[in-house]
């Protein structure tokens, strides 16, 4: 167990199998976010960058992510680097071309969520100073899952379960006939 946790670690670890997230705003949510993913490995988790509507926080980086532009450049961004997952790290989404950007990368089957529920997933703690009056915003909207981490995780259940199936199948046929 110990080498096959290795060898999963070491190879699903690595960057190209990691979900690649862009986080929407650029203070201090996705501020907590970013040190979160960074300072805990990222479990499977990887900031490709930041999108403000604040002109004056464009080329700048929040702990080496940088801020790529704004809500009006999503859907461009998000299909020009492959991202699987947009997450809401504002207090109040105020733009309709933010609006416009998150319906279609849920018509693209990109994975919407909030700040919150990341953070959870990542450190496994809530960040109540994040929540806000609409917490129960932090279930996720979006489909989750995709991407080659997802088909290589099935693929191996796959493979697994059909061997534990034809590994079984003689204890199963014998006690059938007893």
């Amino acid at each position: 167990i110990g080498i096959w946790r290795l060898v999963y670690i070491r190879f699903l670890g690595a960057a190209h199998f990691q979900r690649r997230v862009l986080v929407i705003g650029a203070g201090s949510g996705a501020t907590t976010l970013v040190q979160a993913v960074n300072s805990n490995d990222g479990h499977g988790v990887s900031v490709v960058g930041l999108l403000d509507d604040d002109p004056a926080k464009l080329g700048r980086t929040v702990d080496g992510v940088p801020v790529l532009g704004d809500s009006s450049m999503m859907w461009p961004i998000v299909s020009n680097l492959g991202v699987e997952e947009v997450v809401l790290a504002v207090n109040q989404p105020s733009s309709a071309s933010l609006y416009q950007g998150l319906g279609t990368c849920y018509e693209h089957s990109v994975a919407v969520s909030l700040m919150p529920r990341l953070y959870e997933e990542v450190t496994g703690q809530v960040p109540v100073e994040h929540m806000g009056p609409h917490w129960f915003g932090s279930v996720q909207l979006g489909r989750s899952g995709g991407g080659i981490s997802f088909a290589v995780k099935r693929s191996l259940d796959i493979v697994v379960g059909s061997a534990a199936v034809l590994a079984t199948l003689p204890i199963v046929v014998i006690v059938a006939a007893v």
